[in-house]
């Protein structure tokens, strides 16, 4: 019985670090292949993100003009709009920094 289990343990070690001897090599290879984005890319992206938050934002303010202004609903509304402007301003200071 000692014997078997010394074996499983033995055969559990060795495959353990067969495997990671394995999966390095294949990490540091996808390391390498990472491309990083040009200034264009970023760009668009940023752009496409800011549009998309823009286009929440509208359609909030359209659907808040038909809440009352003292509901539960308007002040969620105003809390998602609020998120929302924070996420541009984050976009926008990308730019900057991409820019400079």
């Amino acid at each position: 019985m000692k014997k078997l289990i010394s074996a499983v343990l033995s055969l559990t070690v060795m495959l353990s670090a067969t495997s990671a001897v394995v999966i390095q090599p294949s990490v540091e290879a996808a390391a390498k292949k990472k491309k990083e984005s040009t200034y264009e890319e970023k760009m668009a992206y940023y752009n496409k993100q800011i549009k998309k938050i823009k286009g929440q934002i509208a359609a909030l303010r359209e659907k808040r003009e038909y809440l009352e202004t003292a509901s539960a609903e308007y002040r969620a509304s105003l809390t998602k709009e609020n998120s929302y402007l924070e996420q541009l301003k984050y976009y926008y200071d990308l730019i900057i920094k991409l820019n400079k």
